[in-house]
């Protein structure tokens, strides 16, 4: 099993192969549980089997080690493996269930992950108003946390919702907010695709 991933994708094999090392010599299972995640982010491009396994495998061992924050991050990556089969409905279930988790850890970063992820689902099926419900919540606590990376995040998910209802004043608007956290953060590949969006409008 491990070893089909180290044929997975060449570009993150680098990656791939050093946390498979830590993987085999690991004895704590929260850090095994985080290494599934891991695992299961980086083959989500190239293997959506394997981020269904690895996943799997993390909920699996989250639960029984009692690290609730390890398990919603495996549902996270479980419901990526939903959306991407199109299974709208069961990758909605998985994010509440990430949810769930977080609650229990007090992980409020995981909230805001979560509201950006269903919000992501809303959008894809065309329901706008629903989705900026669940984006704002994400900015909320971004902003309660003073979490500038999730701030131009969701800042960026909510520019792209009103460009695509043709608000185009008010795309421009949030993402040159996200730009000026870009700039803060010295992020040169994120002001560049904040631009490249400015552009496409």
């Amino acid at each position: 099993f491990l070893v089909l991933v180290l044929t997975a994708n060449a570009q993150n094999k680098f990656v791939t192969d050093s946390l498979l090392r830590a993987l085999k010599t690991e004895k704590s299972d929260t850090t095994i549980i985080n290494i599934y995640n891991q695992l299961a982010w980086e083959c989500r491009n190239s293997n959506i089997a394997m981020t269904d396994s690895f996943a799997s495998l993390a909920i699996t061992e989250g639960e029984k080690a009692k690290f609730p924050k390890g398990t919603g991050n495996g549902y996270i990556n479980k419901g990526f493996v939903y959306r991407n089969m199109g299974e709208s409905a069961k990758a909605i279930e998985s994010y509440r269930w990430a949810l769930v988790q977080f609650v229990k850890s007090n992980y409020r970063q995981g909230y805001a992950s979560v509201y950006n992820n269903i919000a992501g689902i809303h959008k894809l099926q065309g329901s706008h108003s629903v989705a900026l419900f669940y984006y704002f919540q994400s900015l909320k606590i971004s902003e309660q946390l003073h979490d500038d990376r999730g701030i131009a995040r969701t800042l960026n998910n909510v520019g792209v919702v009103l460009m695509e209802q043709k608000k185009y004043d008010k795309a421009i608007l949030y993402y040159n907010k996200r730009y000026d956290i870009l700039e803060r953060l010295h992020d040169e590949n994120g002001m560049a695709d904040c631009l490249n969006n400015i552009g496409n409008i």
